[in-house]
């Protein structure tokens, strides 16, 4: 009995656990687009910004499910007009951005709160395969963070950017490294610009896939990052909390289905005896 008690009670433990590092992402979570859809409207899972499939934008196997899949000769971007994208239409307070990525590609704007022609309030893009934060770009005040190396390597690869208003720095880390941050000279005024993946209006365009973007009103915490990353294993939101994708590690499964039928074969034979 002993057996069973101590590994049912490790079983226990460990799955609560497991829950509870995701539990603390789910504070001031925005908009969350898992991006599984095959093909048109893209939903919010949290919020009500649900983006417009422009040019028929694909689908492919992605980090978790499905991804959105972009062509740059088709012009394809997924995207929610200026009017209506008020709760991710953000500058001058505290937001965090985070997307997963797979690209050969270089030069291609990934997430955007920006209308072409018009002054951004902010959008995460590539530069000669870098991913780059840029905040209010082309207003006084404005920031660039750039991250110091390239991730059009054909994998999969995580891109967090925020604001810290109250330090006056934007900052970008890839794949949970040590972030880069760009110092900002002004509190900026949020402009109602459309919301987009994949495309800044008409240019810029992603070839590539986008899985798992999500937005926050706030600075994520250093351990609230390494959770979201889980040493590239990824934690995503299953529409109640944050938790890993255990098909990335099927060891897990075979340890914890083990770890079952330890705890209970003595139970069961007992039942049995009597």
């Amino acid at each position: 009995m002993r057996l069973d008690t101590g590994l049912s009670l490790r079983i226990g433990g460990w799955l609560a656990r497991a829950a509870a590092a995701g539990s603390t992402l789910l504070t001031g979570l925005v908009s969350y687009w898992p991006l599984n859809e095959q093909s048109g409207t893209r939903y919010d899972a949290v919020g009500d910004n649900d983006l417009t499939d422009n040019n028929t934008v694909g689908y492919a196997a992605g980090k978790d499910g499905n991804a959105a899949s972009f062509v740059e000769a088709n012009t394809e971007s997924l995207s929610r007009p200026g009017a209506q994208a008020g709760s991710v239409s953000l500058a001058g307070v505290d937001f965090t951005v985070s997307c997963w990525v797979k690209t050969t590609q270089a030069g291609a704007m990934l997430v955007s709160n920006w209308d072409y022609g018009e002054y951004p309030n902010y959008g995460v893009t590539t530069d000669s395969g870098a991913p780059a934060f840029q905040y209010g770009s082309y207003r006084a005040g404005g920031a660039t963070a750039t991250w110091g190396a390239a991730i059009n390597d054909g994998n999969w690869h995580h891109v967090l950017s925020w604001n810290a208003e109250s330090e006056s720095k934007v900052y970008i880390s890839v794949d949970n490294g040590t972030p880069v941050s760009a110092t900002t000279t002004a509190v900026l005024e949020v402009i109602e610009n459309e919301f987009r993946l994949g495309a800044l209006g008409p240019i810029q365009r992603f070839e590539g896939q986008l899985d798992e973007v999500a937005i926050w009103s706030r600075v994520l915490t250093v351990q609230e990052r390494a959770d979201l990353y889980a040493a590239g294993a990824g934690k995503f939101y299953d529409g109640t909390q944050f938790a890993q994708d255990f098909r990335s590690e099927p060891w897990r499964y075979a340890k914890l289905d083990w770890l079952y039928y330890m705890a209970t074969k003595p139970r069961m034979a007992l039942g049995r005896a009597h």
